[in-house]
């Protein structure tokens, strides 16, 4: 269930991850692990969800933003990894 972002969406990682729903316990852990990490398309989006309160945010590129820290970004499109 790989979604690809436009330029205004933004997604929770685990809405991102194909889970079989047939695994309950795995969903558990997958939610777990990513929490309420947000998934965007670009810098400038990720930099406006942390203004808005988002804690924790990772664009397409890979640069996560958490707590205040950036790092990351070495990739074109995680999504094609």
């Amino acid at each position: 269930m790989q979604q690809k972002l436009t330029g205004t969406q933004a997604l929770l990682v685990y809405e991102v991850i194909e889970v079989p729903r047939s695994e309950p316990m795995l969903e558990r852990a997958v939610r777990y692990f990513v929490g309420d990490k947000v998934v965007c398309k670009d810098f400038k989006q990720a930099s406006s969800l942390q203004q808005k309160g988002v804690k924790e945010v990772v664009c397409e590129d890979g640069t996560c933003f958490t707590k205040g820290m950036i790092s990351g970004g070495q990739h074109q499109n995680i999504f094609k990894l």
